[in-house]
């Protein structure tokens, strides 16, 4: 199993997420975060309010079988890209088990 972090714009995480669900993926989980890569934006202060350098993003969170990994990048990738810089990364970690904590049993995923 692996567990696939997709760091995408908010404005793209819903088709991302509905194109997933059509390809058979069905334990997807979606945050809200903020954060910022190699691009930075300037900080200050604007009427009177801080603001800071951090980007509002999405991370899309989907644990996946072996087989499934590329199909699920390949998807992310298609429906995520926009073409300027920000659009966001994709990490791959493996996955060593799961639990259910209603069932307090190990997840197949």
């Amino acid at each position: 199993m692996k567990l696939i972090k997709c760091i995408v714009r908010p404005e793209c995480a819903a088709e991302a997420t509905g194109a997933l669900e059509r390809i058979g993926v069905s334990g997807i989980t979606i945050t809200d975060v903020r954060g910022r890569g190699s691009h930075t934006r300037p900080t200050g202060r604007y009427r009177g309010v801080d603001y800071d350098d951090l980007v509002a993003m999405a991370m899309i969170d989907v644990v996946a079988a072996d087989d499934l990994v590329d199909e699920v990048v390949r998807v992310v990738l298609d429906y995520t890209r926009t073409g300027p810089a920000g659009d966001g990364k994709i990490f791959i970690m493996a996955v060593e088990g799961g639990y259910t904590i209603r069932t307090r049993m190990p997840d197949p995923a």
